[in-house]
């Protein structure tokens, strides 16, 4: 697969949006909305993670697993597991997924992306 378009735009018309990723243009948008760039790089992670699962057709991670990253967000991040109740159902676990790796060091998420992605 070749890389996603990374592009950076004024998110106005959608409220509470950090960034999100538009699959059939095959872009990540980044909202200008961020303090630092740390901040920066969480949402592209977290976006990455949904080009990802784009990418490979499905979630992420085995079911096994699922509760487990549901207790590390909850331990280290309890905002970002709350969040999740703002999504149907249906949208949770590719959520989910991509808050956990959002959270990961650079190099793991360039080595998951290489991995469904590359």
């Amino acid at each position: 697969a070749k890389g996603a378009r990374v592009v950076q735009r004024d998110c106005n018309s959608l409220p509470r949006v950090q960034g999100l990723y538009h699959r059939p243009s095959d872009q990540i948008v980044i909202c200008r909305v961020h303090q630092n760039p740390a901040a920066v790089w969480d949402t592209l992670a977290h976006e990455a993670a949904h080009r990802m699962q784009a990418c490979y057709g499905r979630s992420l991670t085995r079911p096994a697993l699922h509760r487990q990253m549901a207790r590390t967000l909850a331990r280290r991040y309890p905002q970002e597991l709350a969040s999740l109740q703002l999504y149907p159902a249906s949208r949770r676990l590719s959520e989910l997924e991509a808050r956990y790796t959002a959270k990961l060091d650079p190099d793991q998420v360039l080595s998951l992306f290489q991995r469904y992605c590359g």
